[in-house]
């Protein structure tokens, strides 16, 4: 299953998936346009195409370091509704002064 564009290479996914069979996968991504962010890709119950990617936070500088990434990946169910997601994914943050990687957590749900 592709979750991106083929320009883009995501690393570090983590999925869940809700009471009514719909899967979120977030995760980082980069690709030659743009620095490297945090995204999601909802697979709906019963389909086999991924719809996004949609940008939770996007990258504001490349990263070069060699320190490790995607530690901080992880998706889950609300437990409060069962059909809301959280997702908490790395991104290249400008205004971090050492080293540039930056967590985002965000909810994702699907309007009724």
């Amino acid at each position: 299953m592709q979750i991106t564009p083929q320009e883009t290479r995501s690393v570090s996914k983590a999925l869940a998936v809700n009471c009514s069979g719909d899967v979120v996968i977030g995760y980082s991504g980069s690709g030659t346009t743009h620095y490297i962010g945090a995204y999601y890709s909802w697979l709906f119950a019963g389909s086999v195409i991924a719809v996004g990617p949609f940008t939770i936070q996007a990258g504001t500088i490349s990263y070069i370091y060699t320190d490790r990434w995607g530690d901080y990946s992880y998706t889950s169910i609300d437990p409060s509704d069962d059909w809301s997601f959280w997702t908490v994914q790395q991104y290249a943050d400008r205004s971090q002064d050492f080293n540039p990687w930056s967590t985002w957590i965000n909810e994702v749900n699907r309007n009724p």
